[in-house]
């Protein structure tokens, strides 16, 4: 790739006229050494990415077996401290406070729980009394109400009855006038 280079500063104190040539012929040298720069990225992106995939193969290789190595190592390194240090007792005296603590925490439980239950219970039973009470109490007002309905019943008819003997007299009086011409 050759860039050129359009020599124009001779000629700047001339005119514009032979100025401006130059500067689209320097304008057109640059563009085509910069798409001879991109195709030749591009050549050179094309031959690397062809080669990523088996890299990218690679380095997942390479880190699975220097995890392998390093679990193997953690694995060694912890069989000679289990040795070394004898956890087995540590291990077995830490079961045995667990259980103790989960005894006395079950213990505890078969306390509190019944005491909890029975709380809940005389709480719905309260709840429960109360409703019957207030079921008793709805009982006697529609009892009463069934008593006084029907002398209510007659007393509303009584009226409408009346009512309905104006109305009816009414009628008859509009009936007896006289109508008047049509025209």
């Amino acid at each position: 790739m050759v860039h050129r280079k359009v020599d124009y500063e001779a000629a700047v104190g001339t005119n514009d006229a032979t100025v401006l040539p130059l500067i689209a012929e320097q304008f057109a040298a640059d563009r085509a050494a910069t798409s001879q720069i991109y195709a030749a990225i591009q050549a050179l992106a094309k031959a690397v990415n062809g080669h990523d995939g088996e890299l990218r193969d690679h380095n997942r290789r390479l880190d699975e077996q220097v995890r392998l190595r390093f679990d193997d190592n953690k694995l060694h390194n912890g069989a000679v401290l289990h040795v070394r240090t004898g956890v087995e007792a540590m291990e077995q005296a830490i079961r045995e406070q667990g259980k103790q603590s989960f005894e006395a925490l079950a213990a505890i439980l078969d306390e509190a729980i019944p005491q909890l239950v029975g709380e809940k219970l005389v709480a719905a039973k309260r709840a429960l009394d109360e409703l019957k009470g207030t079921e008793k109490v709805m009982k006697e007002y529609l009892q009463e109400l069934s008593t006084q309905r029907p002398e209510e019943g007659r007393m509303v008819f009584a009226q409408f009855h009346a009512m309905r003997g104006e109305v009816d007299a009414i009628k008859a009086t509009q009936q007896q006038q006289p109508r008047p011409p049509q025209a």
